[in-house]
Formats: C-alpha cells, sequence, structure tokens
C-alpha cells in the first residue's frame, strides 16, 4: 500500500513493515501474520538501553513449532502511518527475547503469551563485566578525559554489530560537547553500563558545567550528555 493510501485511525497508529523472530541457526519466522496483538518499546533518558514486550495470540502453536526458549532475536520495523520509510522517520531494530510470561490458553485451538525484549546491547551487558583500569583510547595528555574513556568503553565493550539482526551496522555513540573532566578508576568487576553511570557520575561538559549528565539509548543509537545540552538542542 503506499503512504499515500494510508490513514491513521487512533493515536499511535502504525504499520509493521517487519517483525521477525530468529533462533540460534538464524531460522525465522515471520510474526506479522497477525499473531502480534499489541507492541511496546520503552525508550527513557533515565533507562541504559531499549526494551520492550510483544503480546501474541497464538493459534498455530508457533512456541512449540518454533521453541522458544530466550536469546533468539526479534527485528522490528515500525512506521507511523502515512510517514515515508526512511530511517529518521522509523523504528528498526532488533532485540534479544529474554522471557515469556501470561501464557495462557483462551480456547481449544489459541494461547496467548508476553515476549519481554531487550536491545541486543543491553543483553550482552548482563553478562559482560570489566575488572581493571580504563583509559582513554590515546596515551598520555588526553587519556583520562571522560569523554576519551566513555568512547572507549563503548567502542571495546558496547557496541556490537547486529542492531538490525544480520546486518553489519554498528551501534553509535552521540557525545554532544568537550568535556573538561579527567578521572582515573579502576572498574570493579562492573558491567559496561555500570561504567558509564559512574561516568556520567564524574564528568563535566564544557558549555554545561556541574549538569545532571545521563548515558541512555534512543532508537537511533546511543547518548552520553547532560540534561541541559539535551534541553538547549530541543
Amino acid at each position: 500500500m503506499s503512504t499515500l493510501d494510508e490513514k491513521i485511525t487512533f493515536p499511535g497508529d502504525v504499520t509493521i513493515d517487519r517483525l521477525r523472530l530468529y533462533n540460534k541457526n538464524d531460522d525465522h519466522i515471520d510474526l506479522t501474520l497477525g499473531q502480534a496483538t499489541e507492541i511496546l518499546i520503552y525508550e527513557s533518558m533515565f533507562a541504559p538501553c531499549m526494551f520492550g514486550s510483544l503480546t501474541m495470540a497464538d493459534a498455530d502453536a508457533i512456541i512449540e513449532k518454533f521453541p522458544i526458549v530466550g536469546g533468539e532475536a526479534l527485528t522490528i520495523k515500525l512506521r507511523t502511518k502515512t510517514f515515508p520509510d526512511r530511517e529518521e522517520d522509523i523504528i528498526y531494530r532488533s532485540f534479544v527475547v529474554v522471557s515469556i510470561e501470561n501464557r495462557k490458553l483462551e480456547n481449544d485451538r489459541e494461547q496467548t503469551y508476553v515476549l519481554n525484549f531487550i536491545s541486543i546491547e543491553g543483553y550482552t551487558d548482563m553478562v559482560n563485566t570489566i575488572s581493571q583500569a580504563v583509559p582513554g583510547d590515546v596515551d598520555g595528555e588526553g587519556a583520562f578525559n571522560t569523554a576519551r574513556i566513555a568512547m572507549n568503553i563503548f567502542e571495546t565493550y558496547i557496541a556490537t554489530t547486529g542492531r538490525v539482526y544480520l546486518e553489519k551496522e554498528k551501534s553509535t555513540l552521540a557525545i554532544y560537547d568537550e568535556h573538561a573532566s579527567d578521572i582515573q578508576y579502576v572498574s570493579n568487576n562492573w558491567t559496561p553500563f555500570q561504567n558509564m553511570n559512574y561516568i556520567c557520575a564524574h564528568m563535566d561538559e564544557k558549555t554545561h558545567p556541574g549538569s545532571d549528565n545521563v548515558f541512555f539509548e534512543t532508537n537511533k543509537g546511543f547518548i552520553l550528555s547532560s540534561i541541559q545540552n539535551l534541553i538547549s538542542k530541543q
């Protein structure tokens, strides 16, 4: 259907252009054929990564034919109706299924359940820790600048390929201002996200010193910034 023929009939009305579930053998099943009844995606500047849930009305025994055990990749492409299929106007990325809940039998042919998912970066963060001093990406002067340390941690421990599953696009981190702060510390078996939160507590932007700082994920990439900087860019 052309976007010219589309109509928004209620708030939040979207077109699901892709909804695929991949197992560890890279086999996939298409969930756009009516099984999905609700998709919730949460994005917050106070959460380090995106997460959400997918409610399924399963009359085809997908959960048995395509066993869901956790760790599957869920690729979602959403577009507000009438909006063009352009990167800046869509949500297109992959998540990892972490749990199944509220499974119940509605009748003799259909069951419902909820698949909870988290971003790929959030999934790897749960099993990845750092136990060493973490300098920036250069030696000598500037090695302990908080922006350089943050970028080093992101590129070494957080950034992944497969932001859209089976594609080579990597996660990105946007740092909106130069940092005037330097720190030296040892990561005490902390996850990469915990390290980024520690940096947020000790960093100072040149333009907004003394501000509250946040590290979070949007549907386009990760951001490390002060809240005041984000407000000024609106």
